[in-house]
């Protein structure tokens, strides 16, 4: 025990023994500093030349930004001239379109949308044949840009938006021509078509009716039926108003009072609906003269006539 003590302290006074400092390790210590504050300074300038460079950027880039009157000067410029597209485009497809249905479609049988695209084909290549032509008749001024400011995604959307409202609102423009079209032409066509078939297989393809094969229909009102055309020997056609009391004829006076009027080989029948509404006169023509017999029939046939023609003005309203 005294001898594990004395060993303890003879540890507790042993002197520490400290190496001197050599040159190679005061070089090192130098060095190391030197490094240390030179990775600073470079750290410093780095930090401050990123923000110079940030600062410079941002000057540069609201000096490359379009002003004010610049930009409504480019949104005009894109505009207008969609305007005028849009118009023509709506314009001529509507037209055209229009024409095809009730022409070649009541003709055909080609469906409303088969005109209608029709009609943008008309329409698409009218553009391309004369869309040049509206922009050199506009004679549009552009603000004079920097490459930075044409390229700028301001310039672009501003570009953009322009076009676009502006194609809208000439698509509008050009829809309103429906509101001075004829909307039901086609329609009208086919009802009348359905009424000279009836009328053909009723009377005119009869011999034992013995009511000619040459006959009218003068319409009263043009609202159902198209009063425009001939289709072999049936005519189809609007009833005139006579002007003064001289220019009455025969099938005004069957019209006005809905009764039948039988002259040699002429024989003219109203068609009455059930509202007591004249519809029309059935007029007759044969090289014979007609007999009360005949005249008998033509009101049985002109009835019937008077009850599809009701039938078919009703899905019209429908």
């Amino acid at each position: 025990m005294i001898q594990r003590t004395a060993t303890s302290h003879l540890l507790k006074r042993a002197p520490t023994i400290s190496f001197p400092r050599t040159r190679s390790h005061r070089l090192v210590s130098t060095t190391t500093a030197k490094t240390t504050t030179r990775s600073s300074v470079i750290k410093q300038e780095s930090r401050s030349t990123h923000t110079t460079t940030a600062v410079v950027a941002k000057v540069l880039k609201q000096q490359d930004r379009p002003s004010l009157p610049q930009l409504q000067q480019i949104f005009i410029s894109s505009a207008i001239p969609m305007v005028a597209f849009g118009f023509m485009d709506n314009l001529i497809m509507i037209q055209a379109g229009g024409y095809i249905d009730s022409t070649f479609g009541a003709t055909l049988g080609l469906a409303t949308l088969s005109a209608a695209a029709m009609g943008q084909v008309v329409s698409d290549v009218s553009g391309v044949a004369f869309g040049g032509v509206v922009e050199r008749s506009l004679n549009m001024k552009l603000p004079t840009l920097t490459e930075a400011q044409r390229v700028s995604s301001v310039v672009k959307n501003t570009r953009m938006a322009g076009s676009i409202l502006g194609i809208a609102f000439g698509c509008l423009l050009g829809a309103t021509s429906l509101l001075f079209m004829d909307l039901d032409a086609r329609d009208r066509q086919e009802r009348t078509k359905e009424l000279r078939d009836v009328i053909s297989k009723m009377i005119l393809e009869d011999e034992e009716t013995g009511l000619g094969k040459d006959c009218i229909m003068h319409l009263t009102s043009p609202d159902a039926f198209d009063s425009n055309g001939m289709d072999g020997t049936l005519m189809v056609q609007q009833l005139k108003q006579p002007g003064t009391e001289e220019e009455i004829t025969d099938v005004v006076l069957c019209a006005r009072n809905a009764v039948s009027i039988m002259k040699s080989n002429r024989l003219y029948v109203p068609i009455v609906v059930s509202s007591k509404q004249v519809l029309g006169v059935l007029e007759f023509r044969a090289s014979s003269e007609y007999t009360m017999e005949d005249k008998q029939t033509a009101r049985i046939v002109a009835k019937h006539v008077g009850v599809f023609m009701e039938r078919l003005a009703e899905q019209s309203y429908d």
